[in-house]
C-alpha cells in the first residue's frame, strides 16, 4: 500500500478496525461464559462459606456497567497497543 502512496493512517486503519472487533467478539465470548459459571458457583459458595450472606450474582448484577466497561476497556486497549506495534515494525516509523 505505501508503493501506491497510502498514508501511514490509512494503513493502519484497517488493523485498528479488526483489533476492535476482535475485542467485541473476545468480550461477548469472555461475558457468555462467566456468567452461566457465576450462576453456577453461587450455591457452592455459599455452602463453602455457611452463609447466605455470599452473593456473587448480586455483586456482578450491581456492578455490571463498570465491569464491562473495565474488560472492554482492557481488550480493546491490548488489541489496539499490539496493532500499533506490528504496523510500526513494518512501517518502520
Amino acid at each position: 500500500m505505501r508503493l501506491v502512496g497510502a498514508s501511514d493512517g490509512f494503513i493502519r486503519a484497517p488493523f485498528y478496525v479488526e483489533a476492535i472487533l476482535w475485542s467485541v467478539l473476545s468480550f461477548a465470548l469472555c461475558a457468555a461464559a462467566v456468567w452461566p459459571a457465576v450462576r453456577f458457583a453461587q450455591p457452592f459458595l455459599q455452602n463453602f462459606f455457611g452463609t447466605t450472606s455470599v452473593d456473587l450474582v448480586g455483586f456482578y448484577a450491581a456492578n455490571l456497567p463498570a465491569i464491562v466497561a473495565l474488560e472492554f476497556g482492557s481488550v480493546a486497549l491490548m488489541g489496539l497497543v499490539t496493532s500499533k506495534m506490528a504496523t510500526a515494525k513494518y512501517l518502520k516509523v
